[in-house]
C-alpha cells in the first residue's frame, strides 16, 4: 500500500500521518512518547492489517481499540505521569496483551 489509505481509514483517524512527537528520556534511559499503533509495529503486514479492518468489523474495533490506548499511554507519559505506577504497568500489560492477541489474528488468518 505505500502510505495511501482508504478514505474511511483516514477519517476515522486509525491511519497516523507523518507527524513530529515528542519522545522524552527518563532517567532510567526509557523512552516516553513513542508510538506503537499497530501500524507502526508491523509496517511489513500494512497490506493485511488493512484488508482486516475493511472486512472484519471485530478486527477493526480491536485495532482502534489497541491504538486509542497505546495513545493514552503516550499522554500520559508526555504529561510526566510516573511510569512505575502500577496503574501505568496495567496500562502497558493490556496494551502487550492486545497487541499479542492482534498478531496472533494477523499470522492466522
Amino acid at each position: 500500500m505505500g502510505g495511501k489509505w482508504p478514505a474511511w481509514l483516514k477519517a476515522n483517524g486509525h491511519v497516523n500521518k507523518p507527524v513530529a512527537i515528542k519522545v522524552t528520556v527518563d532517567e532510567g534511559g526509557k523512552m516516553l512518547g513513542e508510538s506503537h499503533a499497530l501500524l507502526n509495529e508491523f509496517p511489513e503486514m500494512e497490506e493485511k492489517i488493512v484488508s482486516l479492518m475493511e472486512s472484519n468489523p471485530s478486527f477493526h474495533k480491536e485495532v482502534k481499540d489497541y491504538n486509542a490506548l497505546d495513545k493514552q499511554i503516550r499522554v500520559l507519559e508526555l504529561n510526566n505521569s510516573p511510569i512505575d505506577d502500577p496503574s501505568m504497568v496495567q496500562l502497558k500489560q493490556h496494551r502487550a496483551q492486545l497487541k499479542d492477541d492482534l498478531y496472533q489474528k494477523l499470522t492466522h488468518e
